[in-house]
């Protein structure tokens, strides 16, 4: 079970503003990994995830996508490998009929997904 998850809705994130996320998790998680005083502390050991919404090209449907579960110490190659494997051809802004970007209520509904 996750404590702390970040949950990206790339279908709202441009391909700039994505890669600096990634960057910052990445900077999250190497500072995690390298503090003595949280790495031995088991604060977050198996505490960490990290999720991704996308729009499915093939059901049409919009599906929240595990990357990374915690399974026991936080595994610093694992997360690392989520981070940089996450998609990045999913931006898909929505507009409202003023042809104002539609910021919120993305997720009303959408499919879970391992």
């Amino acid at each position: 079970m996750a404590v702390l998850c970040f949950v990206l809705d790339l279908r709202s994130l441009s391909p700039s503003l994505l890669a600096d996320l990634k960057q910052l998790l990445l900077q999250l998680a190497n500072l995690y990994a390298v503090s003595p005083s949280l790495s031995q502390s088991n604060a977050l050991c198996d505490r960490i995830g990290l999720c991704y919404v996308f729009n499915n090209r093939i059901s049409s449907s919009v599906e929240l996508k595990v990357a990374y579960r915690p399974s026991g110490n936080l595994s610093l190659r694992d997360f690392h490998h989520a981070v940089n494997n996450l998609p990045t051809d999913t931006f898909s802004p929505e507009f409202k009929e003023s042809g104002a970007l539609r910021c919120c209520g993305y997720l009303s509904h959408f499919t879970y997904c391992f």
